[in-house]
């Protein structure tokens, strides 16, 4: 059922002030992890506590994950018609973005204090791309919600009967959902683009010579040879 909204409905719904946008960011201390080798690293396709969609670097020698959860919370005003119908009023929307970052080093490197720091440096690296990314991400929300929101008949509903409070909600909460989903899509793509400059051929080169050729974090099959 199609619920009218302000701009549909008679003079007994006061329109009230665009909602107020609070965004909230934060990422949790890197967890790390010792218990894959360099040829489980290399073969790893996700389980179930690493999905393959949270992982945005992976060698033979670490991998970093983070995983990003986006919450949002609507609070409401409600006002009464003379007829006992309500009028339905988003008044602030608050958005918290979390991450929880991983990082796998490999068991090979744990005994080799140079390889071990450099590899963890190089995730770190990712880590605090991800800070300034949501971080970075707090003004285009703002201004991709507002865009989204430009008038009262975009945060409102009513007048409605009483009885579908709960329903009229949904449908602001749905709205403001689908206009968020769409900028936090747009914030995935960057991340992956900023993430992948961080591993350039220049880096890993330099990961490569950092230590000497003989290094834990050469593969095994790559120091035979040598």
């Amino acid at each position: 059922m199609l619920m009218p909204s302000v701009s549909q409905a008679a003079s007994s719904c006061k329109p009230g002030t665009a909602p107020a946008f609070s965004i909230t960011t934060s990422v949790a201390e890197p967890r790390f992890d010792y218990s894959l080798s360099q040829k489980a690293m290399e073969n790893f396709k996700g389980n179930a506590q690493v999905s393959a969609e949270s992982i945005y670097d992976l060698t033979v020698n670490a991998m970093s994950t983070g995983k990003i959860t986006v919450k949002n919370n609507l609070k409401y005003v409600t006002q009464s018609t003379d007829d006992k119908q309500v009028c339905i009023q988003v008044s602030q929307v608050n958005i918290d973005i979390h991450i929880d970052p991983v990082i796998f080093i490999a068991t090979e490197l744990r005994d080799d204090a140079c390889e071990y720091k450099e590899y963890l440096l190089h995730e770190l690296k990712h880590v605090e791309e991800d800070k300034k990314l949501i971080e970075d991400y707090k003004a285009v929300i703002e201004r991709n919600m507002a865009f989204a929101f430009p008038n009262v008949s975009d945060y409102s509903v009513g007048p409605v009967p009483a009885s579908i409070t709960k329903d009229a909600r949904k449908k602001l909460e749905d709205n403001v959902e689908g206009a968020l989903e769409a900028t936090i899509g747009s914030m995935l793509r960057e991340r992956t683009a900023r993430q992948r400059a961080i591993d350039s051929t220049g880096e890993y080169m330099r990961l490569s010579l950092a230590c000497g050729e003989g290094g834990a974090g050469v593969k095994p099959e790559l120091r035979k040879k040598s």
